[in-house]
């Protein structure tokens, strides 16, 4: 049998009664308890919502991505999609960039707020120059890489053939 001190068994008798007096108590008492002061967060989706969705939908499955860290999961597809991330220094007053892409990546897409704008110039070097603007919606825009065919790859044509895709 397990040898408990007087004091120690004084105490768990304390403990045990005050337990059993205060917890049918609390039911009653609860209306004269004060809760804490807490925050209270709604969703509220954007206005232009249906927009939004059709945007995240030109975008194919598989196809490779460079996102603004809060459009991240809503493009996130597959595992060719990557997020700005900013990190704010508190000290300093300033936004660093903390996103590093594998060697070699260009996004076919770029989906960008303005706030990451010259962040997206940063990470890939062609951006903005070998990107055309697909669509927009407040404030959300949709980039999409230049495809642009050598004169190589198309010898049926004299002048070549490079060409936009839509």
């Amino acid at each position: 049998m397990l040898k408990i001190a007087p004091t120690q068994r004084s105490m768990l008798t304390v403990l045990l009664v005050v337990f059993l007096v205060f917890c049918p108590l609390y039911p009653s008492l609860a209306p004269y308890l004060q809760p804490g002061p807490h925050i209270v967060q709604s969703y509220f989706p954007p206005s232009n919502n249906a927009q939004l969705a059709q945007l995240y939908d030109l975008i194919p499955n598989g196809a490779p991505v460079l996102a603004s860290d809060f459009l991240f999961a809503h493009v996130a597809k597959s595992i060719n999609v990557y997020p700005i991330i900013l990190v704010h220094n508190s000290t300093s007053q300033r936004n660093y960039l903390a996103t590093t892409l594998p060697n070699g990546f260009t996004p076919e897409y770029v989906i960008i707020l303005p706030t990451d704008y010259n962040a997206t110039v940063q990470l890939v070097p062609s951006f903005p120059q070998n990107y055309s603007l697909l669509r927009f919606a407040q404030p959300v825009s949709l980039y999409e890489e230049n495809s642009v065919v050598s004169r190589d790859s198309c010898p049926a044509f004299s002048d070549g053939c490079l060409f936009e895709t839509p």
